[in-house]
């Protein structure tokens, strides 16, 4: 769920920090090229094709579950995903913004970036996880911050209706 989570908030990566002037603006109300503009001022917030830190959570779960965990086994399956990724995916395409996500969304952008930052959150501490500390990445939960986006914009998060 965490992969797929950041990944599918990646298409609506427009919705980030700096313009604080929108933040009171409903999700539906955005242009595109609001969603562009701010996507493009903050793409350091969202999922690339390859994140260090998602890597180091997904194989510590992997490893840990095969019981052969170990901080050489951790770097290299990180290089092996490294090396899955094509080298120009590292970086967030804002012009991809599908604004179709939020069409029908009436939380707030200031909504949805509490619950972006939050998630964000959890997902850097994933750097710091150690062999046997896998079940963290298995038990993620959304933070409590995405509580009111999640049920009235199920469409960022893949569902079709709330």
């Amino acid at each position: 769920m965490s992969r797929a989570f950041l990944l599918s908030v990646l298409p609506i990566a427009g919705l980030a920090v700096a313009c604080s002037s929108i933040e009171d603006k409903p999700l539906s109300e955005t242009t595109r090229e609001e969603l562009i503009e701010l996507c493009e001022d903050n793409e350091d917030l969202f999922p690339k094709a390859f994140d260090p830190s998602l890597a180091r959570g997904s194989c510590i779960l992997i490893l840990d579950q095969g019981g052969e965990c170990s901080e050489e086994a951790i770097a290299r399956c990180i290089d092996q995903q490294r090396s899955n990724v094509e080298p120009d995916a590292t970086q967030v395409d804002c012009n991809e913004t599908d604004e179709t996500l939020v069409q029908n969304c009436d939380a707030t952008v200031g909504e949805y970036l509490d619950c972006l930052e939050a998630t964000t959150e959890i997902f850097e501490g994933y750097a710091s996880l150690s062999c046997g500390e896998g079940d963290q990445v298995l038990s993620f939960t959304l933070p409590e911050a995405c509580g009111s986006l999640q049920a009235e914009c199920p469409e960022i998060f893949g569902a079709e209706d709330g």
